[in-house]
């Protein structure tokens, strides 16, 4: 089953701001950050089950790769 995927404002903008960051250091960096956080979404609209439970409902997902952690919670519907 795929599940919905909404970002929340708060998140958009920790997302630009990191984007940014790589991209001063390095536009190549920025591409492979933006291409780990797709991925991650990936993984999480398709089986957001398979990752801990950290506080109450809020799961996460980490970066392989970057010092981030996607956090999240998923309704079944």
């Amino acid at each position: 089953m795929s599940y919905k995927i909404v970002i929340v404002d708060e998140a958009k903008l920790d997302f630009k701001e990191a984007l940014n960051y790589y991209k001063d250091i390095n536009p190549k960096l920025s591409r492979r950050f933006h291409q780990s956080f797709q991925e991650s979404l990936k993984i999480i609209k398709e089986k957001p089950e398979l990752f801990q439970i950290r506080f109450e409902d809020v799961r996460i997902k980490i970066f392989k790769t970057f010092p981030y952690l996607i956090h999240f919670t998923f309704i079944k519907k």
